[in-house]
């Protein structure tokens, strides 16, 4: 069982975003926030669909954030909290603390969470990562794979309990997604075709050597909060759920792809030499040297961020008027990536994993 939101794309409309600034003064007055005001919106791709609302304020006399959820989830981000602290062994890695909570529901059909305000900076601001923010995301990936979660604190749902079944679940909601696109932003059809049969082609050839587990799915750059050297805050707590081993870890490197917008010009050598160096990170991972064929299933898990942008992060989402002029260039890019990626994985010979890495988990 995870939190999904791409799934969520089609029963979302405008109704919570307009609301929204109505219910934030309605909770406020109920349950003793005081607002500074609107910090950040989740959109669940395009602005019509907002998924959450975040302000920034004061909460029983200490600085706090107040979450507001507008899309149903599955699991309330407040119990995933308490499940991981329930389970982590880490001294160094953390998550915010929780002081107030109501689930989702009710009239207004959102939930509430007031969280303490963590003013630590980010790990790093992508695209790019010098030497010493390498080796401090590699201090962090190790001890969150080896300190944190023992036992999964949610169970897995039928699309879990295979990488075949959850990526080719995914790619279904993924092209529903692009089919609402205007089409003069999409891939040519030939294009797109022929990226998905790739992909597909490797998720035949690779997902049954690749086992879910459990984790949390979105460790991206800015996830990760430096208290002081060496400690950690986890934010996006809503993400923890079930994936394919090694998406954790690739997650990270597509963030910086996805932030190569920012350079002008942008082309496929900056991208290559981006993947290359934390690849070289990456490998030399404690929890990565348990996998025997570590480097196809990185590319594998790259592979599928790729589609997924193809399909609908540069495609379908809003993106801010600087980035939106950069769009074409970059899916570009991403589309050369993924065509390098789908010649690199099924040209080589497919290694059979006899023993599993470490981090796979039995299911619940």
């Amino acid at each position: 069982m995870s939190n999904q939101v791409s799934e969520k794309f089609e029963g979302v409309n405008g109704d919570f975003g307009k609301r929204a600034e109505a219910l934030l003064r309605g909770a406020c007055e109920r349950v003793g926030f005081e607002s500074a005001g609107e910090i950040w919106r989740g959109l669940i791709y395009d602005r019509d669909r907002v998924g959450t609302v975040i302000v920034r304020g004061v909460y029983q006399g200490k600085p706090a954030v107040l979450k507001m959820q507008g899309v149903r989830p599955q699991i309330e981000e407040a119990d995933l909290i308490v499940g991981f602290n329930r389970e982590n062994q880490s001294k160094r890695i953390r998550v915010p603390e929780v002081y107030y909570a109501e689930p989702w529901g009710g009239a207004w059909h959102y939930g509430l969470t007031i969280m303490e305000d963590v003013t630590a900076p980010a790990l790093y601001t992508p695209p790019f990562a010098d030497d010493a923010v390498r080796a401090a995301f590699a201090d962090f990936y190790t001890e969150f794979c080896e300190h944190t979660v023992g036992e999964p604190f949610v169970p897995r749902e039928d699309r879990e309990k295979d990488t075949a079944t959850f990526l080719r679940t995914r790619l279904a909601v993924w092209k529903k997604i692009n089919a609402t696109a205007d089409p003069k932003r999409r891939l040519h059809d030939a294009a797109q075709a022929q990226l998905v049969s790739g992909f597909e082609a490797c998720i035949d050839r690779y997902a049954v050597d690749v086992p879910m587990v459990f984790t949390h799915g979105h460790l991206g750059p800015n996830d990760i909060r430096v208290e002081a050297p060496g400690k950690y805050v986890l934010f996006s707590n809503f993400f923890w759920g079930w994936r394919p081993l090694w998406y954790d870890l690739v997650f990270n490197v597509w963030c910086n792809l996805m932030a190569l917008w920012k350079e002008d010009p942008l082309r496929f050598s900056t991208a290559e030499i981006l993947v290359n160096e934390w690849f070289a990170t990456c490998e030399a991972l404690h929890p990565a040297r348990s996998d025997n064929d570590f480097e196809k299933h990185f590319q594998f898990m790259l592979l599928e961020r790729c589609v997924g942008s193809c399909l609908v992060d540069l495609v379908v989402a809003d993106r801010g008027a600087e980035a939106e002029t950069r769009r074409v260039a970059q899916l570009e890019v991403m589309r050369v990536l993924a065509r390098v990626l789908i010649a690199e994985l099924t040209a080589s010979p497919r290694r059979h994993t006899t023993e599993a890495p470490d981090r796979t988990l039995d299911a619940l």
